[in-house]
């Protein structure tokens, strides 16, 4: 009987509406269906569905490239988008942040030589 593992992921596509700054998006979400070529203790070996190469994979622990069912699949998607939207929502504060201080032009700037701070 052949054995499978699943990976789900979601994409999002943005269509301009008219002249105006408003989008129509379209979600996805796509459960990935990867043929288990063989096992091993801890793993097992797939299929990479974008390279076509050989990848081992983790089928233990909470971080692993592919699920045993499509519902962990499901779950960990929910998991890894929990955790993207945390940096990005970290780097939006820091650009934000880095933003009002040029414009209010306060601050001195640090000059590197070589990489360096000189003292």
């Amino acid at each position: 009987m052949t054995e499978y593992l699943y990976r789900a992921f979601g994409t999002a596509t943005y269509k301009p509406r008219g002249y105006t700054v408003d989008y129509d998006t379209t979600v996805e979400i796509v459960v990935d269906q990867l043929k288990v070529l063989r096992r091993t203790p801890v793993g097992a070996w797939i299929v990479h569905p974008l390279t076509g190469v050989e990848k081992w994979v983790a089928t233990h622990g909470r971080k692993r490239f592919a699920c045993p069912t499509k519902g962990e699949a499901i779950e960990s998607l929910i998991q890894r988008n929990k955790r993207q939207i945390q940096h990005l929502s970290a780097a939006t504060r820091k650009a934000t942040a880095i933003r009002e201080v040029l414009s209010a032009d306060k601050y001195e700037p640090i000059i590197l030589i070589d990489g360096r701070m000189q003292f």
